[in-house]
């Protein structure tokens, strides 16, 4: 906190620094998980896997790993194992391919946001209409599932 005040013609800035029990800082986080549907769910008859880039906004790797993990949960999948778990520099935000940064825009406003690379069990007639359908039932509910491609 400042205060200004003046005397005989002369300006003071007075500073009182104010102690906090908490001093920590938001911070951007990407992980890179592998993920499968869960067994009773619609997607499960289609895919067997994807793997998800999660960004998430969060004091701590460890919180933001449980909104992740959460996320993915409510999304229909479960989680296999965390590839990586990033802090992103400016450099590689600004080096971003144009879907990944669709997928960081929307974190941006949102706090979290996910791009899902999925692989089918096998390439069937209708996978591209149910994944539509799919994706845009979680887009109702806001979630955000910005980019589904095949792999």
């Amino acid at each position: 906190m400042f205060r200004l005040s003046e005397k005989g013609g002369l300006l003071f800035i007075e500073a009182t620094l104010l102690h906090r029990k908490s001093t920590k800082i938001m911070q951007s986080y990407l992980f890179y998980i592998e993920i499968k549907p869960k067994p009773n769910s619609l997607i499960a008859n289609y895919l067997c896997g994807a793997m998800a880039s999660i960004w998430v906004f969060d004091k701590s790797k460890t919180s933001a790993q449980d909104k992740a993990f959460s996320y993915i949960n409510t999304c229909g999948w479960n989680v296999v194992k965390v590839e990586h778990a990033l802090l992103p520099t400016p450099e590689f935000i600004a080096s971003l391919d144009e879907p990944e940064a669709r997928t960081y825009r929307k974190f941006e406003r949102n706090g979290i946001s996910a791009q899902f690379d999925i692989l089918p069990k096998q390439p069937r007639r209708g996978l591209a209409i149910a994944l539509d359908i799919i994706i845009n039932k979680h887009q109702k509910n806001n979630l955000e599932v910005t980019g589904t491609k095949l792999v």
